[in-house]
């Protein structure tokens, strides 16, 4: 599951409204302080479920709010940290048009459109996933060709970079591991004063 490249248009949702449930997303996580992961879950959901239903602007908000629950849930499971915020008051930050009831309806409908068990703590792979694995990659790299400084943790500046990109959805039209990829490109340079063609 994830964002995959030339994803079909959403029914009767223009790219826009799903642009401004992303930022709304990302500002909820922000808020509730909670990892990057939930974030690129929750967006993932969101995509998949819009290109495979068909949904009216008017659910969009409920459709966000609902995904983000869910991937706080799942994160929750996976990690055993950070608490799932309560359906009423992530209602109530995201001014989201729906009750709490009909969040976790929606929550439902999403879990059994996009085949996930809510009682699964399996976060679907996204960009965040092939970015991790990749920048792993090129440290264990680094250090076996002991290249010097060594490569740090992923950086944070990195990770807030990539939700910027998937709060645009002119990047679902490129491949999860390839905007990673680019993304990484890109740091390289900037590390090493070095502009390639």
């Amino acid at each position: 599951m994830g964002r995959g490249p030339a994803a079909p248009p959403h029914q009767g949702i223009s790219p826009g409204m799903r642009d401004g449930s992303a930022h709304v997303l990302r500002c909820l996580k922000v808020w509730f302080e909670l990892p990057t992961d939930v974030f690129h879950a929750a967006t993932a959901y969101i995509d998949t479920f819009l290109a495979k239903m068909k949904a009216q602007p008017k659910h969009l908000s409920c459709i966000a709010v609902a995904g983000f629950h869910l991937a706080c849930s799942q994160y929750k499971q996976e990690y055993s940290t950070h608490c799932v915020p309560d359906p009423q008051t992530l209602v109530n930050i995201s001014q989201s048009r729906c009750s709490a009831s009909d969040l976790i309806r929606m929550e439902g409908i999403l879990a059994n459109k996009l085949e996930i068990c809510q009682d699964s703590s399996s976060l679907p792979v996204t960009c965040l996933s092939f970015l991790r694995s990749m920048w792993e990659i090129c440290r264990a790299a680094s250090d076996r060709l002991e290249i010097s400084p060594s490569l740090p943790s992923l950086p944070q500046h990195i990770l807030h970079q990539l939700e910027i990109l998937v709060c645009d959805s002119s990047t679902m039209k490129v491949r999860p591991s390839e905007l990673s990829l680019a993304l990484l490109f890109t740091e390289f340079q900037r590390i090493t004063g070095t502009h390639f063609m």
